[in-house]
C-alpha cells in the first residue's frame, strides 16, 4: 500500500510563506530548495512536504524570509514561525 505524499505548487509555498512567487521558483533553481520538475518540458514543480520542511530548517531559508521581511514589512512571512536549527536553542526555549 503506498501513502500519498502531500506537495505542494511553488504558488502555494510562496503563499503560505508571504514570499514572491519567483523567490521560490528562484531556491528550487538554484537547488536551495529541493523539487520535482513534472510535465512536458519541466514547466511544472511540486515541492514534497518533508523537502519543504528541510529547507525552512535552513539557514538559507531564514535569510530568504528575513530579506521578504526588510523589503515587504507587511508580509504575512512575519507571521511565520520558523523552528529553530541548533538542538541546544529548543532546550534553552529560545
Amino acid at each position: 500500500m503506498n501513502a500519498r505524499v502531500r506537495t505542494y505548487s511553488p504558488r502555494e509555498v510562496a503563499t503560505s510563506l508571504g514570499l514572491n512567487l519567483e523567490t521560490v521558483q528562484r531556491c528550487l533553481k538554484r537547488g536551495d530548495l529541493t523539487g520535482v520538475r513534472t510535465g512536458r518540458r519541466g514547466h511544472y514543480w511540486h515541492i514534497r512536504e518533508a523537502d519543504l520542511d528541510l529547507w525552512l530548517a535552513s539557514e538559507n531559508a531564514k535569510t530568504v524570509l528575513a530579506r521578504s521581511l526588510r523589503r515587504w514589512p507587511n508580509s504575512t512571512a512575519r507571521r511565520c514561525q520558523l523552528p529553530p536549527t541548533n538542538p541546544d536553542d529548543t532546550a534553552k526555549g529560545k
